[in-house]
C-alpha cells in the first residue's frame, strides 16, 4: 500500500529533519556523555546554529573551546542540565 501526502516540500523536509533528530537522539541515548558539535547541539536543543553561536558569544551556554576560532564542543549532559535549569525541558 502506498500513502501520499499533499504537503509542500518545505513542510515535508521539516518533518523529516525532526524525525531524523529523534532517531539520532534515541540511538545515542545510551552514551552517558556524548560530545556534540554546533550542528548536533542545535539539533539536540531545537535551536538554530545562529542561536547557538549567539549564546556562546555571550557565554550563556556550557561549551568547550580550545581557543578563539577553534572548534566548539558541547557536552550532551551539560546541555540537558542547562535546559532543565532554564525550565525548558
Amino acid at each position: 500500500m502506498s500513502v501520499t501526502f499533499d504537503l509542500p516540500p518545505h513542510v515535508m523536509d521539516e518533518i523529516v529533519e525532526r524525525v531524523a533528530a529523534l532517531v539520532i537522539d534515541r540511538l545515542s541515548a545510551d552514551r552517558a556523555d556524548q560530545w556534540l558539535d554546533v550542528t548536533a547541539a542545535a539539533r539536540h536543543l531545537g535551536f538554530t546554529k545562529g542561536r547557538i553561536y549567539k549564546l556562546v558569544e555571550r557565554n550563556e551556554i556550557p561549551h568547550v573551546q580550545d581557543g578563539p576560532g577553534c572548534k566548539l564542543s558541547f557536552s550532551r549532559c551539560a546541555l540537558d542540565s542547562w535546559m532543565e535549569e532554564r525550565g525548558a525541558r
